[in-house]
Order: C-alpha cells, then structure tokens, then sequence
C-alpha cells in the first residue's frame, strides 16, 4: 500500500501520530509512506522514517520546490490552512509516475481498523475517489 501525506514542519506530529495509528492497525500490509513537503528538518525526517522502519515500513520525503507553487496565495482561514494542504491537489506533478495508485491521508487523523478494504477498492480506471464531507477542501 502507498499512503501519501502533505505536511509541512507543523504537522510532523500529527503525522507521526497517523503513521503510528495506521501501522498499528495494519500489521499484515507492506505499507510505503510518500510524504510531500516544502521545509521539513532531517530531525522530522529521521522521525517519521524510523518510525515507520520499526514496522517495516518505508517512508520517501519528496520536497516541492517553491518555483511550484509561486503565485498561490492562502488568505481565507490562513491562520488555520497552509500552503502544504493544497500539494494534494499537485500529486500527480509532485510524486514518481511508476506509483500507479495511492491513499491520500490528512495527516491529523487516527486510522483505527483496516485500511485494506479501501486499498482493493477497483476504481474501474476512475482517476480519483474520495469521500464527501460538508467542510473538506
């Protein structure tokens, strides 16, 4: 399974803590993190690597340089969004195209069961899915 997450330095807890949720629940699953920032430290990277070695995962960091996204402007709810919540919507520009499928997670949620379900879910060469939520972006 390829579980993509886009944080920046603020998140790596709270993706460290969804790391953590998903391995747990999700033992029998050879699981690589692809991670997509813009400014986290090698300490945040050892982290979350090590974090997901324990488990036998593997962890990639993918860095978005910032001539991508010169232009974007967050202004509503700034206080509460970065610019890293909007890299999903650059992943298929941003991660390798050999990886032919992936789960995007936000990074501040628990995993609390199985997540193979989802992954064989076929979507028929639909090229993304998600769930509706009044308040997602």
């Amino acid at each position: 399974m390829d579980i993509v997450f886009t944080i920046d330095e603020k998140f790596t807890r709270f993706c460290a803590v969804a790391i953590a949720s998903l391995l747990k629940h999700n033992k029998t699953e050879e699981i690589c993190f692809h991670i997509v920032t813009d400014n986290l430290t090698e300490k945040s990277k050892t982290i979350l690597s090590e974090l997901a070695k324990q488990s036998g995962a593997c962890t990639y960091f993918y860095h978005v340089p910032k001539e991508k996204t010169e232009g974007y402007q967050v202004k509503a709810m700034s206080h509460r969004i970065s610019l890293a919540t909007f890299y999903r919507c650059m992943l298929p520009s941003l991660l390798p195209s050999q990886l032919s499928k992936a789960i995007y997670l936000d990074s501040d949620i628990l995993v609390l069961d199985s997540i193979k379900e989802i992954w064989n879910t076929d979507l028929n060469n639909i090229a993304i899915a998600g769930i509706e939520g009044k308040h997602s972006i």
